[in-house]
C-alpha cells in the first residue's frame, strides 16, 4: 500500500521523495529552503511537491 501511495502522491515527505525520485532527502530540504520546491505541513509532517522536486531534478538535463 505504501509503495502505491509513494508512486501516486502529489506531496511526499523528504524520505519518501528520495524513494520516488532518487533525490536525497537533504537536497529536497535545501531546495525548499532556497524556494525552489514548495513545502507545506500535512498532519504535522512537512511534505514537498513532487512536481517541483522532479522539475529541479530534471533542470540540468533541460539545459544540455
Amino acid at each position: 500500500v505504501k509503495a502505491d501511495y509513494i508512486a501516486n502522491a502529489e506531496w511526499l515527505t523528504d524520505v519518501d521523495m528520495a524513494t520516488r525520485t532518487g533525490v536525497k532527502a537533504g537536497t529536497v530540504r535545501q531546495w525548499a529552503l532556497r524556494g525552489k520546491v514548495t513545502k507545506r505541513i500535512d498532519s504535522e509532517r512537512v511534505v514537498y511537491s513532487v512536481v517541483d522536486v522532479e522539475a529541479q531534478r530534471d533542470e540540468p538535463m533541460l539545459a544540455s
